[in-house]
């Protein structure tokens, strides 16, 4: 016997912006007849799947509106199961909008930020920034919080270009652009414990983010706002690696932190 069916899913609005609800309207059919819907809802970081009732007035069509706080920087994730009075169960695609955030929103002052301290004086430290911005220039993101356009009195900020030799020789140039997933050597002598925050962009879908490595160092990073355990194979990666930590030094991580 066929089971229940989604024939559509619409979600409003398709970006959903940050602590903004959004509800979620789901068609289904079935050869007899649905007795009931249950939705599915994760914020990035959480580990666990939140379930909920989902209304309905003809047990053809349903209904979920999500809180606010459900829509946060971490990302968010749902899925659907519906069974029929015969026991037959199905279950939707797992869907991930990116959720819109607006200037100032993103910033390394956030709990979980590998500088939640602040960015050191004079010392060269790692940074990324966890989302896709919409103007993603490196001089316009960091000019306003570091004291002005990029100098050796100010700021510097390096990323890795592959040199293309085969003893592993690495060049640095100043990027134009920050890269989701990519990593950068920034060095700032304009106060202690500095911070920065980013404009507007979007968060990156939880449905997985793919990172392509070269053979030999790269510089990555999380491209989340939440902690990510890595699960790499011993034996084909080493890794990965972080720098001043608690010490001027490099120190192997399992867990990648935002920025």
């Amino acid at each position: 016997t066929l089971g229940p069916s989604f024939d559509e899913i619409i979600m409003t609005p398709e970006k959903p912006t940050l602590r903004q609800g959004i509800t979620v309207d789901a068609s289904l059919d079935d050869a007899t007849e649905v007795s009931e819907v249950l939705f599915y809802i994760l914020q990035g970081g959480q580990k666990d799947f939140k379930a909920s009732t989902m209304s309905t007035d003809d047990l053809r069509n349903f209904a979920f509106a999500s809180q606010p706080e459900d829509v946060t920087l971490n990302g968010i994730a749902f899925f659907m199961s519906a069974s029929d009075i015969r026991g037959n169960v199905a279950y939707s695609d797992t869907l991930s909008p990116p959720v819109k955030f607006i200037e100032g929103s993103l910033q390394t002052t956030q709990p979980t930020s590998a500088y939640g301290d602040g960015l050191p004086k004079k010392l060269w430290r790692l940074v990324s920034v966890p989302a896709r911005l919409k103007e993603p220039g490196v001089e316009n993101t960091l000019a306003d919080d570091f004291g002005g356009q990029s100098q050796s009195t100010k700021w510097r900020i390096f990323e890795r270009v592959e040199s293309g030799q085969s003893n592993g020789t690495s060049q640095w140039k100043k990027p134009e652009e920050f890269s989701v997933g990519k990593g950068y050597w920034l060095i700032q002598a304009v106060k202690n414990n500095a911070f920065f925050s980013t404009g507007p962009g979007e968060t990156i879908t939880l449905k997985g983010y793919n990172l392509t490595l070269a053979p030999g160092w790269n510089m990555i990073s999380s491209p989340y706002t939440f902690p990510m355990t890595t699960n790499l194979d011993a034996t084909a990666f080493y890794g990965p690696l972080t720098y001043g930590k608690e010490t001027e030094s490099w120190s192997e991580e399992t867990t990648m932190l935002p920025f």
